[in-house]
C-alpha cells in the first residue's frame, strides 16, 4: 500500500469544516453543513486505516505507538482549546451554563462528550449555549479506534478478500443500527459509536480498495470523471436538501458518505477534475488548519452568543472569522505542528506527562465549579439564588442507560419497591416537560410511600395536537399502561389549546379509557407561567438585589387556568376516579401569582418550577401516593 501525502484530501477537509462552520453561524445559509462532520469521519476513516495498514505492512505497527501518535496528533490542539474555553467559560457564563459546561470538560478525557451531550438533549436544540458539543465527534472517532486498530491487526494474515469482508459486515452492521435507531431512539444514533461507526469503517473500505487493480481494468479515466462529478454533485446536492428537521444519519447519510468514499478512491493517483479542484491551494490550506478550525469556531461563536454579539451582523461575522483563522492558525504552526513533528514535547514521557498535567488542571477546575453551584460566589448573595434556579431544578426524565438500551422506549421505571413489591402501588405520570419539573418531589413522595413510580420515556403531551408526539407513540404508551396494571396515573403538562374541541375530545377519551381500567386519575391544573417569572429576567432587571417576578393572576387564569380547570371539572363530574390537583393558591394570591417568596426561587425559566417549586406544592400530590 502506497503512503503518500494526497492534496485532494486536504481540499476535502476544507469543504468539510467551512460547511459545517456556515451551519453554526446560521442554519438558513447551509441547511444540511452540519454533515461535513460526516465527511470528516469518511476522511478520518481512510486516513487512519491507510496509517494501520502501511505499518502493518511494514511490520512497524503496535498499539501502544498508534495511541501515542494519537495523543501527539489530537489532544495538544484540543487541550489549548480547553483551557481558553475554561477561562472564558468562567468569565462569561451564568451557574447553570458553566456548570453544564464542565459536565463535558470532565469526560474528555475519557472521550465520554457524545454520551453527555446525549443525555442532555437535541444536538439541535439549546445547542448555542454548550462551548464543547462540538467535541462529541471527536469522541466518537476515540471510541471507533479503540477497537479499529485491533480488529485490522486481528486480521492482517488473512486474505485481502477476508479482510474486505470483515470490514463490510462492520459497515452493514454499524448501518443496520443507525436504521433502526434512527427511528427508535434518533438522539441515540445521532451520538453514538454503534449508529456513526459504519461512516468511518467506509473510510476504512476506501483506504482497502483504492489501489486494487481491477479499478484500473473496469474504469476508464471517463468513467473516473463521471462518477466523480456525479458524486460531487450528491454532496453539493446533501448540503443543500438534508436539514436538521430529518432523521440523521438514516438512510439519507449514504447520500454524502458514499459520495465522499468514489471522491477519495477515484482521485487517488489520477489528475481529475474533481481531484484538481479539490488540490487548489486555497482549499489545501485551509484543509491544513480544518482540525483546528473545527475546534476553534464553536466556542468562539458560543461565547459570542452568551455576550449576546449578534453572530449575523458585517462587523461581528468578520471578527469572528478574523480570529477563528488566526487563532486556528497560531495553533497549527505553534502547537500541532511542533508536536506532532516531536520539535517540543520530544520523548514520550514528556508528552503524557504534559497532557497528565492539563487534563489534571481541568478536573480540578470542573470539580471547583460543581462544588460552588457553577462558581456562583462570583454573584452577590441575593442574586445566588436566581442565578443557580436551573441548577436546583430536574430537567431529565430517565437514566442514559434508557435511552441507549431502548428496551422499553415508551416508559421507564423511576422508582422500584423490591420489598413486598406486590403490596406496592404503581403510580405513573404522563406529559411533557411541565409534568417532569415535578419528579424530584414525586420521587421523594413515591419512596416515603413505599411506591412505584414510572413516568413516559418521551417528552410528550397524552393528547396529540400541533406540536405534540405521534399517534403511534400515544399507542404504544397506552398499551403499556394496559401491561402494567397501574393504580394511578397522573396527567400534567403544559394545557395550551386544551379548549379546543379536538383536544377536550382526547383528553375525555383518554380519561374516560383509563377509568374503565380502574385506574385512577389525577389532573394537574398548570401553575402560572410568564416571562417576569423567570429568574433570570429577576436578575437582569436587578443584578445586586433581585426580588421575584410577578404576573397578574387574572390573566393566567383567563388565558390558562380557567379553560383548565373547566374541563378538569366536567371530567371529575362524569368520572367517580378523577381527581384535580391545582396548585395555583400556592403559587397565586387574588392579584398577584409569584415566582418565589423571600427564601426561594421557585421557577427555573419562564414555564417551568424548579425543584424548590414543585417542593412547595408536595402536600398537593401527597394524597396520590394515599391508600385508596
Amino acid at each position: 500500500m502506497i503512503h503518500s501525502y494526497r492534496p485532494e484530501i486536504d481540499g476535502l477537509r476544507a469543504i468539510a469544516v467551512l460547511s459545517v462552520i456556515f451551519f453554526h453561524i446560521n442554519a438558513t445559509w447551509l441547511t444540511g453543513g452540519f454533515i461535513g462532520v460526516d465527511v470528516f469521519f469518511v476522511i478520518s476513516g481512510y486516513l487512519i486505516t491507510n496509517q494501520i495498514q502501511h505499518d502493518i505492512t511494514a511490520g512497524t505497527f503496535t498499539i501502544k505507538n498508534f495511541y501515542l501518535r494519537r495523543i501527539r496528533r489530537i489532544l495538544p490542539p484540543l487541550l489549548v482549546v480547553l483551557l481558553a474555553s475554561s477561562v472564558a467559560a468562567f468569565a462569561i457564563l451564568t451557574p447553570e451554563d458553566i456548570r453544564s459546561y464542565v459536565n463535558s470538560l470532565l469526560v474528555q478525557p475519557l472521550s465520554l462528550q457524545n454520551v453527555i451531550f446525549l443525555s442532555e438533549g437535541e444536538y439541535f436544540i439549546g445547542a448555542d449555549t454548550k462551548p464543547l458539543l462540538h467535541t462529541w465527534s471527536l469522541a466518537v472517532e476515540e471510541q471507533f479506534y479503540f477497537f479499529w486498530p485491533i480488529l485490522l491487526l486481528f486480521i492482517k494474515r488473512q486474505s485481502s478478500k477476508v479482510r474486505l469482508t470483515v470490514v463490510l459486515l462492520v459497515i452493514i452492521g454499524s448501518f443496520y443500527i443507525n436504521l433502526v435507531q434512527s427511528q427508535t431512539a434518533p438522539k441515540a444514533a445521532f451520538f453514538l459509536i454503534f449508529s456513526c461507526a459504519w461512516e468511518l469503517a467506509i473510510g476504512g473500505l476506501a483506504a482497502l480498495t483504492e489501489n486494487r487493480s481491477w479499478l484500473n481494468q473496469k474504469f476508464t479515466r471517463i468513467h473516473r470523471e463521471l462518477l466523480l462529478f456525479c458524486s460531487a454533485l450528491s454532496l453539493l446536492i446533501a448540503f443543500c436538501y438534508i436539514d436538521s428537521s430529518m432523521l440523521f444519519p438514516g438512510k439519507i447519510a449514504l447520500l454524502p458518505v458514499v459520495a465522499v468514499f468514489f471522491i477519495i478512491v477515484f482521485t487517488h493517483s489520477h489528475k481529475t477534475i474533481i481531484g484538481k479542484v479539490l488540490a487548489h491551494p486555497l482549499l489545501v490550506g485551509i484543509g491544513l488548519i480544518s482540525y483546528p478550525l473545527y475546534l476553534w469556531h464553536w466556542p468562539i461563536l458560543v461565547f459570542m452568543r452568551h455576550l449576546h454579539i449578534s453572530t449575523v451582523q458585517l462587523l461581528p461575522i468578520a471578527l469572528f472569522w478574523l480570529l477563528t483563522f488566526t487563532l486556528a492558525y497560531g495553533s497549527y504552526h505553534l502547537i500541532e505542528t511542533p508536536i506532532r513533528r516531536k520539535i517540543i514535547l520530544t520523548s514520550q514521557y514528556h508528552l503524557l506527562k504534559a497532557t497528565a498535567l492539563v487534563f489534571l488542571i481541568l478536573t480540578i477546575f470542573g470539580i471547583h465549579v460543581i462544588t460552588t453551584e457553577g462558581a456562583s460566589y462570583r454573584y452577590s448573595d441575593q442574586a445566588k439564588s436566581y442565578l443557580t434556579a436551573r441548577i436546583n431544578s430536574r430537567t431529565t426524565r430517565c437514566t442514559i442507560w434508557t435511552i441507549i438500551k431502548d428496551r422499553n422506549p415508551n416508559i421507564c421505571q423511576l422508582v422500584e419497591v423490591h420489598t413486598e413489591p406486590s403490596k406496592a402501588k404503581k403510580v405513573m405520570i404522563w406529559g411533557n416537560s411541565h409534568a417532569g419539573m415535578w419528579l424530584t418531589m414525586l420521587e421523594q413522595l413515591a419512596r416515603e410511600n413505599n411506591a412505584n413510580l414510572l413516568l413516559n420515556t418521551k417528552n410528550c403531551r397524552p393528547v396529540i395536537g400541533q406540536f405534540d408526539c405521534s399517534p403511534e407513540i400515544k399507542a404504544k404508551v397506552m398499551a403499556q399502561i394496559e401491561q402494567l396494571q397501574l393504580d394511578d396515573i397522573i396527567l400534567a403538562s403544559s394545557w395550551q389549546g386544551i379548549a379546543d374541541p379536538n383536544l377536550n375530545k382526547q383528553l375525555t377519551e383518554l380519561v374516560g379509557w383509563l377509568a374503565h381500567k380502574n385506574i385512577r386519575v389525577w389532573l394537574v391544573i398548570d401553575p402560572p407561567i410568564g416571562d417576569n417569572l423567570d429568574p433570570l429576567a429577576a436578575y437582569a432587571k436587578n443584578p445586586i438585589n433581585p426580588i421575584p417576578g410577578t404576573i397578574f393572576f387574572e390573566d393566567y387564569n383567563r388565558i390558562y387556568r380557567s379553560n383548565e380547570l373547566t374541563l378538569f371539572t366536567e371530567l371529575k363530574t362524569r368520572f367517580p376516579s378523577v381527581s384535580i390537583i391545582d396548585p395555583s393558591d400556592i403559587f397565586c394570591g387574588s392579584i398577584y401569582c409569584l415566582g418565589g417568596n423571600a427564601i426561594d426561587v421557585w421557577y427555573r425559566d419562564a414555564t417551568h418550577l424548579n425543584n424548590a417549586g414543585a417542593q412547595t406544592a408536595r402536600n398537593k400530590f401527597l394524597p396520590v401516593f394515599l391508600p385508596r
